[in-house]
């Protein structure tokens, strides 16, 4: 009596029961089943593939759920939401609204990290991209950066009253004649240059010795730093910077050591220069940042020789007819068996015996160096000579010969005997990026770095990071902590 009451009293809810209560349901495979689920407990639903309990979870239970809450909305709101279906159930007792989490398909991407996943590499991509300093590959030195308002500061603070030389670079460390650059430079109206650290004036009969590597700097401007000339000097700036690529060089007259300053990453010590960092620089899924080599993967399958020789089930014969196969088989196997007949060694007999037979006398020589010999041919004639990534090689004679049961059959033993190794990328040593962007370091770390570190050490690395000495870098690293921190901390709790 009292529960009719409850069901009868419209002041009170129908989901102050302890229980949900199914009646009558009959959804797909579902038989007329009735059952009580009890509230706020976790209840699992197990089964033979095809009973019936996805039915009862997602297309009855929450179904239902779903369309009793979308009737409380507005017909205003309903018009946007669309009608659904009330299931085939007789009554349900005890439902409130529900939310679904279905299964989802996890992607493979071989790429995936989870940085990635979590979108915490993507804020590190753009921390790296925007306050990392850059480092020269040649000297390891820290590379200098300068705006031009900053450029045009330092001029007037470190050369005033003083007569100065602004030259733009054009040429660094290469060889030719550069006849026509300089009759170029004629026609517009410039007459000197310093080249290979001397100032020449230029004719159209200047050439250089075209087998000798040449630095050639454009005179652009001589002037005193004074008040009278600031007007000039900024002109000046920027038409050097203009013709130098963004480069300029300053020399005192009474000296002759240049100052070198550039809007770029700048090695002043070598003169190489390196372009401003974008996030895709460091993203290893795109072929801006990705390894040339291992495409971002980090790793390579390599044909592996000492697999080979360490296959002791494996017949010598069966090891080179499957792996040396299409790759110059005659010419590498011919070399091999010729060790084999000078010592009347059986060839098919299996490797195992090879190695272990103290009666062979192989060359006269050891077993450990018969291991050396046979695996230095076959790396030194298919790794070195022929420069073939097998699983590459693999997927374009599959797409020449799809159906090729040889070719099908050499993939499937070299999958299933281990001869094929993934080891990683000798380019970039397994750090998936192009060698430009591991040229950039925050706290002398470089991303690559941050991506061998755990949850709870990068979250010490960024809650320790040093501010910035620039306002506005000081700014975005204080706006991606925001959004970094959270999710890290969200990590840890997680576990």
């Amino acid at each position: 009596m009292e529960s009719t009451i409850i069901e009868n009293n419209p002041q009170v809810s129908d989901t102050t029961k302890e229980e949900i209560e199914i009646i009558n349901a009959q959804v797909h495979n579902l038989k007329n089943i009735s059952l009580k689920i009890p509230r706020n407990q976790l209840v699992v639903f197990t089964g033979l593939s095809g009973s019936g309990k996805s039915s009862l979870a997602f297309d009855t239970i929450y179904a239902e759920a779903q369309r009793r809450f979308l009737e409380t909305l507005s017909a205003y709101a309903r018009q946007f939401m669309g009608e659904l279906e009330r299931p085939n159930v007789d009554k349900i007792n005890g439902l409130s609204p529900a939310i679904s989490i279905e299964q989802k398909t996890v992607s493979k991407n071989p790429r995936s990290t989870v940085g990635t996943v979590t979108e915490i590499y993507d804020f590190l991509r753009l921390l790296y991209a925007r306050i990392a300093d850059g480092y020269s590959p040649l000297s390891g030195k820290k590379l200098s950066k300068y705006s031009p308002e900053q450029i045009f500061e330092l001029l007037q603070k470190n050369y005033f009253n003083t007569t100065i030389t602004l030259f733009a670079p054009l040429i660094y460390g290469r060889k030719g004649h550069y006849n026509e650059l300089f009759i170029h430079l004629l026609k517009k109206g410039y007459t000197k240059c310093r080249i290979d650290g001397k100032i020449q004036d230029l004719n159209k009969n200047l050439k250089l010795d075209r087998y000798k590597t040449h630095n050639i700097e454009l005179l652009v401007d001589e002037l005193e730093v004074a008040i009278e000339n600031i007007e000039r000097l900024k002109n000046s700036l920027q038409t050097t910077l203009k013709l130098g690529d963004n480069k300029l060089m300053i020399l005192e007259n009474e000296q002759n050591n240049p100052t070198l300053f550039s809007l770029n990453f700048t090695d002043e010590e070598t003169g190489l220069s390196i372009e401003d960092p974008s996030p895709n620089t460091f993203s290893f899924n795109s072929p801006y940042g990705w390894c040339p080599q291992c495409k971002g993967i980090g790793t390579q399958k390599k044909l592996n020789p000492t697999s080979i020789l360490q296959e002791n089930s494996l017949p010598l014969t069966d090891a080179l007819n499957y792996n040396i196969i299409k790759l110059n088989k005659k010419y590498i196997s011919n070399i091999i068996e010729h060790y084999l007949v000078m010592n009347h060694t059986d060839s098919p007999k299996k490797l195992k015996e090879i190695l272990n037979t103290p009666t062979n006398t192989l060359l006269q020589q050891t077993p450990q160096t018969i291991h050396s010999i046979l695996t230095e041919i076959i790396y030194r004639h298919i790794n070195n000579t022929f420069r073939i990534d097998i699983n590459d090689y693999l997927q374009d004679k599959l797409k020449q010969y799809p159906e090729s049961p040889l070719i099908l059959k050499l993939k499937e033993f070299l999958n299933t005997c281990h001869i094929i190794s993934e080891i990683p990328c000798d380019l970039c040593n397994g750090k998936r990026l192009k060698k430009a962007a591991l040229y950039f370091k925050i706290n002398n770390t470089t991303i690559a770095d941050l991506g061998n570190l755990s949850i709870a050490q990068l979250y010490q690395w960024l809650k320790h990071l040093p501010i910035p000495q620039k306002t506005s870098q000081a700014l975005v690293q204080q706006e991606i902590l925001k959004e970094l921190l959270p999710r890290i901390e969200f990590l840890l709790d997680v576990g």
